[in-house]
């Protein structure tokens, strides 16, 4: 600045010195010739000393990023293009869900007298949970026991051959029922009886024609047919005509008496019954008999069966591995039959996605999902699509039922996760990164090296200039992305230089810094 005051004083003093020469010609073209050269100096000056804030352009596609003291600024990151595979990904985010959860309840109404497990405890299936009260169920149940057993032992004697003892124990009461036939009918007279009888009433008659004969000869001697030597005589008459009377009706009874009919009716009962139960045992079981016997079998396990069912449905079971989420019961109360017992499945686990509209048709069962905790971001998952939504969810809420403010049309899509860390809990939210495809042996670049001319609307990428600490923007082609990189199909080669430089700040932020 000094040296140009210089010139300028310089130029000055030489115009009053030209004034006063007396040849205007002269003086005009002296003039002249001061004010050329002295603007020409002017102007070498002024671009030999560029401002330090300013970057000289020499070439307006080269950047030169300078300090405000006008001294070179390293690039904020320098990375390489890419040659390989780029897989080709759709972001989303969701949350962690059981495999399954399932509401546990008793079948039958009961007090509760065991709580077996707690809140959290790991269980495996068929583990018995919690029991009701089971005391007439128990007492039913060995009655059901006792039922089969006797219906079991009825059926082998059913169809069972007979015993060679149980033959000789029904031909005996064959034989025993006929000897009471036999003692029956023995009630009645014998022969023996009937001469007894008959004997009785000859005695009477004999003694009835003596005593006639002791009173005819009383009554000779006497000349009297009664006299009181031959009235004894009357009297013995009278006597054995009353014994001749008694000895005929008993003859006469002996001879019509018959056996006693009730006692031969039950021999005849008995020998009949002791015949049929021989017959069926030579024969064997008639097939009636055998149906018989086999459905009261089965009927006697039925009662068995359903005894063991409500026992069983006694007792609070595990369906699946799984822990204990949550206990509904009190020992001495009554259970409910709705909740009692929640059980999530904790072997693996399900990520409900929400995926806007324009990625859903890309994605298919199958394809392979990196996941993210956000509780836990160094922890790397992976997973696999399992369901694809068809129906979109309704506005308002997530594909797990959240609720959200964005109104979107968006689809759920279920990811069934590989492994189970502990680490995972139901509800926790997650990061879903879903592979697609996979492009093979292309060139890409980190999304974040790009950068888009708002005039042009081309895109750009800075590369290393011809000059140390230049740089020159450079337009690309550009195909699919994901989160993180960029397909290049055309504009540079594969190993180029990127980078990425500092963003200078413009005159009106320089201006807001101030008004700050």
């Amino acid at each position: 600045m000094e040296l140009l005051i210089g010139i300028v004083i310089a130029a000055i003093v030489l115009w009053w010195l030209l004034s006063k020469v007396q040849s205007s010609l002269f003086r005009w073209a002296a003039r002249l010739i001061v004010v050329v050269a002295a603007g020409a100096l002017m102007y070498v000056m002024s671009n030999a000393q560029p401002q330090a804030s300013e970057a000289p352009i020499a070439d307006p596609g080269v950047i030169t990023p300078l300090d405000e003291a006008g001294n070179p600024l390293p690039p904020v990151e320098t990375t390489t293009v890419e040659h390989g595979d780029l897989p080709v990904i759709v972001s989303t985010t969701g949350k962690i869900a059981p495999a399954q959860q399932s509401v546990l309840a008793f079948e039958m109404p009961g007090i509760v007298r065991e709580i077996l497990v707690s809140l959290g405890q790991p269980v495996r299936t068929g583990d018995v949970l919690a029991r009701v009260d089971t005391t007439d169920l128990n007492a039913a149940l060995l009655n059901a026991r006792a039922g089969l057993a006797e219906a079991e032992a009825n059926y082998q004697a059913v169809v069972a051959p007979p015993r060679e003892i149980d033959i000789q124990v029904a031909q005996a009461e064959v034989a025993a029922a006929q000897a009471g036939i036999y003692s029956a009918s023995l009630t009645g007279p014998t022969p023996f009886d009937d001469q007894i009888a008959a004997l009785q009433v000859q005695l009477a008659s004999n003694a009835l024609w003596q005593a006639q004969l002791s009173r005819d000869l009383a009554g000779e001697n006497s000349g009297m047919w009664i006299t009181p030597e031959n009235a004894s005589a009357v009297t013995g008459i009278s006597n054995a005509q009353s014994e001749i009377t008694v000895a005929q009706t008993n003859l006469d009874a002996t001879v019509n008496r018959s056996p006693n009919a009730g006692s031969l009716a039950s021999a005849n009962g008995r020998l009949e019954q002791a015949q049929v139960t021989l017959d069926n045992l030579l024969a064997g079981a008639t097939a009636e008999r055998r149906r018989r016997a086999e459905i009261d079998l089965e009927n006697a396990r039925l009662a068995l069966q359903q005894a063991e069912d409500r026992l069983r449905q006694a007792e609070l079971r595990a369906p699946y591995d799984g822990i204990v989420a949550q206990i509904n019961l009190t020992i001495g109360q009554a259970a409910s039959r709705d909740r009692t017992m929640t059980l999530i499945d904790n072997t693996h686990y399900l990520l409900d996605l929400t995926v806007n509209e324009s990625d859903i048709a890309s994605i298919t069962p199958g394809q392979t999902v990196g996941v993210r905790l956000d509780a836990a971001r160094e922890l790397a998952l992976s997973g696999v699509v399992n369901v694809v939504g068809t129906v979109p969810i309704p506005a308002g809420t997530t594909a797990s039922g959240a609720a959200t403010t964005s109104q979107r049309v968006t689809y759920s899509v279920r990811v069934r996760l590989d492994s189970a860390e502990m680490i995972i809990r139901p509800g926790m939210s997650a990061t879903g990164n879903i592979t697609l495809a996979t492009l093979s042996d292309i060139l890409f670049v980190p999304t974040r090296v790009l950068r888009t001319d708002p005039n042009t609307l081309e895109t750009l990428v800075n590369i290393p200039g011809a000059e140390p600490g230049t740089y020159q923007q450079v337009p690309v082609t550009i195909g699919v992305r994901n989160r993180d990189f960029t397909q290049i199909t055309g504009g540079i080669e594969a190993g180029q230089e990127i980078v990425i430089l500092p963003e200078l700040p413009t005159p009106q932020d320089a201006d807001a810094a101030l008004a700050f």
